[in-house]
């Protein structure tokens, strides 16, 4: 027979059935005690290389008693039996009891699996620190790693969620092929740096652009309407007929004309078409300077011919009148 208690497990009694050999039938063997001739108790624990002997002795049914033996009720061959405590001792995996020797009895083997948990305790399984403090069970420096362990694998799954949590509502709208690339672009907000260089992500937006039929984006209030373009197809700028750029340069920047377009023969002989009307104006500033350089001031805020011009003026026409100093003063409003 096989049984299962805790290791040290104490007053321990034990149902057992002595069958009779002289039985025909499998009856149990009636009238064994503890004086019956050649009755043998004994035990060997696991590890253990010979067999340990109990005396057998008297006990009362329902009461233990080591290495009590005593008859259980009226059925013939049924016996309560109780091994001493250091057979079920701690330490050991199992132990092996006998109950042998008397006429006609059939030997009882007994092997009992001494486990470390206590199957009869409901509330703790026979475990000594099942319901200990946290503290005797784990050092604090376990109990700190794992909290940093916690503490990171939170921080991450928060991470994710927020992620998903902030994820543009409206993203389905945005057409994906199986390649990659973008199919559907409703509205861009910004462009990194270098977002239209060559062979960058800027190359698709380039070509919609810039693309062969420039005139599909000229419409009002497009970004093609304050683009200048040319109506033939080297797509150069016209400077005549209809959509040409002005030719007339209104205001020049200062220096914008450099210097060497002054040496001889940058000028174009049209820039002397007025001519005459030039030589005119140079010839009406000289009178006036003839006529500038005969009058003087006579010191009292009035002006006055000088001596020449009235000398000349005197003589010049073959008479002989005299004109007086004073008859040579102007007065000048």
């Amino acid at each position: 027979m096989k049984r299962k208690i805790k290791g040290g497990l104490t007053s321990v009694s034990l149902g057992v059935f002595i069958a009779d050999t002289s039985s025909t039938t499998g009856g149990g063997l009636s009238g064994v005690t503890h004086s019956s001739s050649g009755l043998v108790l004994e035990y060997r624990r696991a590890g253990q290389s010979s067999w340990t002997s109990v005396t057998a002795v008297s006990k009362t049914l329902g009461t233990y008693v080591s290495g009590g033996i005593v008859a259980d009720g009226s059925l013939s061959g049924a016996y309560e039996v109780d091994f001493p405590d250091a057979a079920f001792a701690a330490g050991a995996r199992f132990v092996l009891l006998r109950v042998r020797g008397v006429t006609n009895m059939l030997a009882v083997l007994i092997e009992i699996e001494l486990d470390a948990v206590d199957y009869q305790d409901a509330t703790s399984f026979g475990l000594s620190r099942i319901d200990a403090t946290v503290s005797s069970r784990a050092s604090q420096t376990s109990l700190d790693t794992l909290d940093d362990y916690v503490d990171t694998e939170v921080a991450a799954i928060k991470a994710k969620t927020d992620l998903i949590t902030t994820f543009p509502s409206n993203f389905g709208a945005l057409g994906i092929s199986v390649t990659g690339a973008i199919l559907t672009v409703s509205t861009v907000d910004e462009l990194g740096a270098n977002a239209l260089t060559a062979n960058g992500a800027g190359d698709a937006i380039e070509t919609y652009v810039w693309g062969a039929s420039l005139a599909d984006h000229i419409t009002a209030n497009t970004f093609g309407a304050r683009v200048v373009r040319s109506l033939d197809a080297n797509n150069t700028v016209q400077v005549t007929a209809s959509h040409h750029a002005a030719a007339v340069i209104h205001d020049a920047q200062p220096d914008s004309i450099p210097e060497d377009a002054f040496v001889n023969g940058a000028v174009s002989a049209r820039v002397f078409d007025a001519s005459s009307e030039v030589a005119t104006a140079v010839g009406n500033l000289q009178v006036l300077t003839r006529l500038d350089s005969m009058i003087e001031s006579d010191g009292a805020g009035q002006f006055r011919f000088d001596t020449i011009a009235v000398s000349m003026a005197a003589g010049g026409g073959g008479g002989t009148t005299n004109i007086t100093v004073e008859d040579r003063s102007i007065t000048v409003a």
